[in-house]
């Protein structure tokens, strides 16, 4: 689960399918962990998430979960961390997707198009002169 709201999301999940859970945090807020690359966060500046160390094994599969997906950049993060450790990735989930924002083009990009993404809402948003954006 990614940090905040991941947390929140994944245990149930987890329990209910009796498998582990582990937290991506934000970089410097986990005791003995392994930091990712550098990504763009949505609003403002850069950042970096990090794992607990042996949270992921060579050939462990792993769904990253995360509340919202907009332009990517934290879940591609996550993803790479994943990636980075030997996991295999069996998917993403969120509650929300903002599509317009491009999310899928910027993870197809980096390398994630093969990745399934489980959304409950996909929004469209309309844009300031009331079309559909696309």
């Amino acid at each position: 689960g990614i940090d905040a709201r991941g947390f929140v999301l994944g245990p149930p999940l987890a329990l209910a399918l009796r498998k582990p859970f582990f937290m991506v945090r934000k970089a410097d807020k986990l005791p003995s962990c392994i930091t990712g690359a550098e990504y763009r966060k949505e609003y403002a500046g850069d950042d970096r998430l990090s794992v607990p160390l042996n949270a992921v094994k060579p050939g462990d599969k792993v769904v990253v979960i995360d509340d919202l997906i907009a332009t990517g950049g934290s879940a591609g993060a996550a993803l790479e961390l994943v990636r980075q450790l030997g996991g295999e990735i069996v998917g993403l989930a969120a509650v929300i997707e903002i599509k317009a924002l491009g999310a899928r083009q910027r993870l197809n990009d980096a390398g994630f198009g093969d990745v399934e993404i489980f959304t409950v809402i996909e929004e469209d948003l309309l844009t300031l002169d009331g079309t559909q954006a696309v």
